[in-house]
């Protein structure tokens, strides 16, 4: 009996060791399983919301650059910088209060434009001397404060690079972009005459995120930052000393916040926090401002996801594995078949709560509405999602396994063949950089569109491992870009370029000519006795007259002639390559053309018009556009005084007195 007794004694402690030893192991197996999927989850939701951030600031820019490539904006700016210095800096004086009013009508439909299209929260115009600010189109009656030491994301510098990322500004924080405002010079370079900013609201799109990603988002900001850059009257109501809630998407976040149970972050973390019952699966990461990682973090990002049901999956498999192992000790010698069914079906549930976390990230590819694909270490696919293949027209059959710039990336927009060693996704593979930007894709039926691109190369131990790549397709905005862009540059009325595109045209024809001294010359024309017109049948035939009149001149043009309205009734030719003969042959066969062809405003009134023409050469001793215009205006007066419907010669040779 002892001997009996001391061997049971010895058999439960060796199976208490073992079944101890045996369950902390698949306990804690079980356990970095489930912290493993939140982690990948974590991953995966952190890399959208960047690559959202990055599409958001390259926005920015584009729409800033659209803008910032208007001849009226570009020489209403530096008249702008001019008068204000005159006045002694800052907000200027009362001159620059006429030229403010004058900016802000001017931009006035396309600020709406970009606001309700867009979701473009703030439009800021700044002086190049100092970084005052000039006009706020999003808060008009605030300007002349300065941005040098609050905002350095405005001060372009001597480089005058392009920039944009998140930014903390006086009413508001969010995605910025900021592009130089240039002029065109004498002597064919640039002129910096102001900056401009377009600023995009966080509360809008971290909204619109949330929806893309299927989670919430709070953003925290640093008080010190927020301080440092935004009126007291601005900010964001802030229990807490050391933080600033900016935005969340749902209201769990504004009481984690009032609650005092969220903070910034230095570093990534990843957890499940409790709140009312519910378990939430919650990611915070550093926000870092437009100068990016080297520099402090100015806040937090805050995603979170209810993951109640899946917690309560885990637990109560948990709870199921620990009953299995104290019940397979207490009935292991009597019940081993019994026991291993237990640890069959445990196994069974593990995993299908591994795959149903497989299929929920496999769903967050399908659902976002960007291009994904994966590359490996070789360069070839080895996974795409549905929107990527609906954009492209093609099956996933097609792309996996293969290298894909011959598949939808083999040409540039202009036709050309795009060599796959210049493929920014070759260089990333070559020096592991990100890169992020615009490119040209051809879908199955070889249609191309433009997308805007993001390449994040993937490292495991310090090694390449292959690439994700996002795309979206942003052939919409770059046609409201040439909308925006071909309105700023014509006259709506005619269809030829207004004023300010073909005083722009004249110079860069002047430019040239200095540099190859080949001829040019301009014509400037007008309808004799308009104002009768007007007064005679109303000003709806007198714009039928102008439209007549531009039709007859482009007919008796050539392709390469530019036609251009200055003012009311008044009409600029540009002749590149042509003399005086050839020019003043060209003017006589106009005015004939223009007298021989009367109007027809309707079925039974024509209106019989003339006109009138001067012509002068261009020369390369000519300091600017306006000693040409004059010449042509002064030409075109002598016409008018020699009886109208004729066609006259400005006379005067460099150097002589005009």
């Amino acid at each position: 009996m002892p001997n009996n007794a001391f061997v049971i004694v010895v058999s439960s402690i060796a199976l208490s060791i073992l079944f101890g030893a045996g369950g902390w192991f698949i306990m804690d197996r079980d356990e970095e399983r489930f912290r493993s999927a939140l982690e990948n989850e974590a991953k995966q939701l952190r890399s959208v919301h960047e690559i959202s951030h990055l599409s958001l600031a390259h926005s920015a820019r584009t729409l800033a650059f659209a803008i910032a490539a208007d001849v009226n904006v570009q020489s209403l700016m530096e008249t702008i910088s001019q008068t204000v210095r005159r006045e002694g800096g800052g907000a200027g004086g009362e001159r620059a209060e006429i030229l403010r009013e004058r900016l802000r009508d001017e931009m006035l439909q396309q600020w709406q434009n970009l606001n309700t299209h867009y979701d473009v929260s703030s439009m800021t115009f700044i002086l190049p001397d100092d970084s005052n600010v000039f006009l706020r189109m999003h808060e008009p009656e605030e300007f002349g404060d300065s941005l040098a030491t609050i905002r350095p994301l405005t001060k372009l510098g001597n480089d005058l690079v392009p920039r944009s990322g998140f930014q903390i500004g006086r009413t508001n924080a969010g995605i910025r972009g900021v592009v130089p405002i240039m002029r065109p010079a004498a002597d064919g370079g640039r002129i910096h005459v102001g900056t401009l900013e377009i600023g995009f609201d966080m509360n809008r799109e971290s909204q619109r995120i949330a929806e893309q990603i299927s989670a919430n988002i709070a953003v925290l900001l640093d008080t010190r930052a927020v301080d440092a850059a935004m009126p007291t009257r601005y900010q964001p109501q802030r229990p807490l000393l050391t933080a600033v809630l900016l935005t969340a998407t749902q209201p769990e976040g504004v009481a984690w916040y009032e609650a005092g149970l969220v903070r910034l972050v230095g570093a990534p973390e990843n957890k499940l926090v409790r709140w009312n019952d519910r378990s939430f699966h919650v990611i915070a990461f550093p926000l870092h401002d437009w100068q990016g990682p080297s520099t402090p973090a100015v806040g937090s990002v805050l995603l979170w996801r209810d993951d109640t049901a899946m917690v309560h999956g885990h637990e109560s498999h948990r709870l199921m594995l620990l009953g299995g192992i104290v019940l397979a000790y207490v009935l292991s010698l009597a019940c081993i078949p019994f026991a291993l069914r237990a640890s069959r079906r445990a196994d069974d549930e593990r995993a299908a709560m591994i795959h149903a976390l497989t299929r929920y990230n496999n769903l967050l590819l399908e659902i976002t509405g960007e291009g994904i694909y994966g590359v490996t270490r070789e360069g070839k696919v080895n996974f795409i999602n549905h929107a990527a293949c609906t954009m492209l027209g093609l099956r996933p059959a097609d792309v996996l396994g293969q290298v894909p710039h011959p598949i939808f990336h083999h040409h540039r927009a202009d036709g050309t063949p795009y060599p796959i060693e210049e493929c920014p996704l070759t260089k990333t593979m070559n020096e592991g950089r990100p890169w992020e930007g615009e490119e040209w894709f051809i879908d199955r039926d070889g249609r191309g569109f433009h997308v805007l691109v993001n390449i994040s190369p993937i490292y495991d131990a310090d090694q390449y491992q292959g690439a994700i790549i996002t795309f979206r397709d942003i052939s919409e905005l770059r046609q409201r870009q040439d909308e925006l862009i071909h309105l700023s540059e014509t006259d709506p009325l005619t269809g030829v370029p207004n004023r300010q595109h073909f005083l722009k045209q004249l110079e860069i024809e002047m430019q040239r000519l200095r540099r190859r001294d080949h001829p040019a010359t301009l014509l400037m024309t007008n309808l004799d006795l308009f104002k009768q017109i007007n007064d005679r049948y109303g000003h709806v035939a007198g714009d039928a007259v102008l439209k007549h009149y531009v039709a007859q001149m482009r007919s008796a043009l050539r392709y390469t002639d530019i036609i251009g309205r200055l003012d009311g009734e008044e009409f600029a030719i540009l002749l590149p390559g042509d003399g005086l003969t050839t020019a003043q042959q060209l003017a006589e066969r106009l005015r004939q053309t223009i007298e021989s062809n009367p109007a027809q405003i309707d079925d039974t009134t024509p209106i019989q018009t003339t006109a009138s023409i001067g012509i002068t050469e261009l020369y390369a001793s000519d300091i600017d556009v306006d000693a040409p215009l004059r010449r042509a205006g002064e030409a075109l007066d002598d016409a008018k005084q020699a009886g109208r419907n004729c066609v006259r010669l400005h006379s005067a040779q460099p150097g002589s007195p005009e």
